[in-house]
């Protein structure tokens, strides 16, 4: 069996094979249109960025923009601060499934209105103690981005004085802000500070489109942990939802408003920015039918082939960690060795709608009709399938019924699932002439 690389390094090696899946799927499709959102950028975002070691926000603000306006959107929207409602108003309740943890369940009597009008004031008065920063170059800690409920919690506070830090009103400092000791610190990669400050002039405009995304929504993603931690003092995270495994406010935000857990990609080389975007989805099964139920949610309307061979050879895939997986803490409960991991390749297209203010008109009017809040699908997205079963290993993907070998596969499969029916409603047939017959028989 091949040796275990990391989750990475198997993906761009999955990418690599399927580059014309994913590239007929519009992953990397061109992008002309600029982003057009008209809200304003919200106070923390242009206010509360630390200065001093590594620290060159002001140099790269106009290419961090478009990312900003976007956060500061999701943040002032009212539809998707629906989330930080729960959040906020909430009780908490031991979990009866994961021992240990609570969840959140909805008790206030107070109208949605309400609560959002006072989600807007927390996040005004989070936005005023806050700091963001860039981490520095001493930091090893390459995650995206890392929230700290004050500076001192940070290995490398030392490098930085009381003067990097924006100003906080003395009335902060008071008696009615006494239960409120957190002052949050967000620390982002330099992923992104690098990116526009010698990176951007030689990527294309689809990619810059990726990086501002994961910018902006790794920013929100870090101020729902800052949100807590403002509000709650030291009390741990709970499960924003009972199904989850373990509480991580950051991805629950993430899966319930973006509607799943974005990982990115970097170039073939770690120096060409982000590649590609991916979606990935964790399920553990224990026989058949728990596996069969989980690849029907994954799949959705796309129809999956085993990848089998390559060359005329027999494939022999990897046994992976799944809790290398971003976001993974969300649903595995231990690292198991049956699971499948459903991986989507994000298109272009739905990228750059995030971006662009008549769509986010044309949402709010579908979810005003509807008086609820859903994320926007992922259409056509080629996916992956890694199933691992104990040391077996193998990938499903997406099949593309434009290219005469998967229009083959296709309608075999379609005859497979017409002979599964057959064979399926007979069985029933069976089974109801039996019941029949003991009927009688009791008569």
């Amino acid at each position: 069996m091949p040796s275990s690389p990391n989750i990475e390094s198997f993906l761009l090696s999955v990418l690599k094979e399927f580059e014309w899946y994913i590239r007929e799927a519009g992953c990397w499709d061109s992008v002309t249109v600029q982003p057009t959102l008209t809200n304003p950028v919200l106070p923390m975002f242009q206010n509360r960025w630390a200065t001093g070691p590594n620290q060159h926000t002001r140099a790269v603000y106009s290419g961090l923009y478009p990312g900003l306006v976007l956060a500061s959107r999701l943040l002032s929207e009212d539809w998707p601060l629906l989330w930080f409602t729960k959040l906020t108003f909430s009780s908490r309740v031991a979990s009866t499934t994961n021992p240990g943890q609570i969840h959140l369940a909805a008790t206030s009597n107070s109208t949605p209105a309400a609560q959002i009008a006072q989600v807007k004031s927390n996040l005004a008065e989070l936005g005023q103690v806050i700091t963001f920063l860039f981490a520095p170059r001493s930091c090893t800690d390459r995650a995206w981005g890392t929230t700290y409920n004050t500076k001192h919690a940070m290995r490398f506070h030392a490098e930085f004085r009381a003067a990097d830090r924006p100003s906080i009103k003395p009335e902060f400092s008071t008696d009615a802000y006494r239960r409120r000791h957190q002052r949050p610190w967000v620390v982002m990669n330099p992923f992104f500070m690098d990116y526009f400050r010698a990176r951007e002039a030689f990527c294309t405009p689809a990619e810059t489109y990726r990086v501002q995304f994961l910018f902006a929504i790794t920013l929100v993603h870090e101020v729902a942990h800052a949100y807590w931690f403002w509000l709650h003092e030291r009390m741990p995270e709970p499960l924003w939802d009972a199904s989850e495994r373990n509480p991580e406010l950051g991805f629950s935000w993430e899966r319930e408003v973006i509607g799943r857990v974005v990982q990115p990609m970097l170039g073939y080389q770690g120096v060409d920015g982000i590649r590609t975007l991916i979606s990935s989805e964790l399920r553990e099964y224990r026989g058949s039918e728990d596996r069969m139920e989980a690849l029907v949610d994954m799949q959705h309307a796309t129809r999956l082939s085993r990848t089998l061979t390559r060359y005329g050879k027999k494939r022999r895939w990897p046994v992976l960690k799944p809790s290398e997986l971003r976001g993974s803490e969300l649903f595995l409960e231990n690292p198991g060795r049956k699971y499948l991991a459903g991986i989507q390749c994000i298109p272009m297209a739905w990228v750059s709608a995030w971006f662009q203010e008549s769509e986010w008109v044309r949402r709010k009017g579908d979810w005003d009709r509807h008086n609820m809040y859903w994320p926007p699908a992922l259409r056509d997205a080629f996916l992956v399938v890694y199933d691992q079963n104990g040391t077996t290993v193998q990938i499903l993907r997406s099949l593309n019924v434009s290219i005469e070998g998967d229009k083959k596969i296709y309608k075999e499969l379609q005859k497979e699932e017409k002979e599964m029916d057959a064979r399926k409603k007979q069985r029933e047939k069976d089974e109801e002439g039996i019941r029949k017959a003991f009927a009688k028989m009791n008569i």
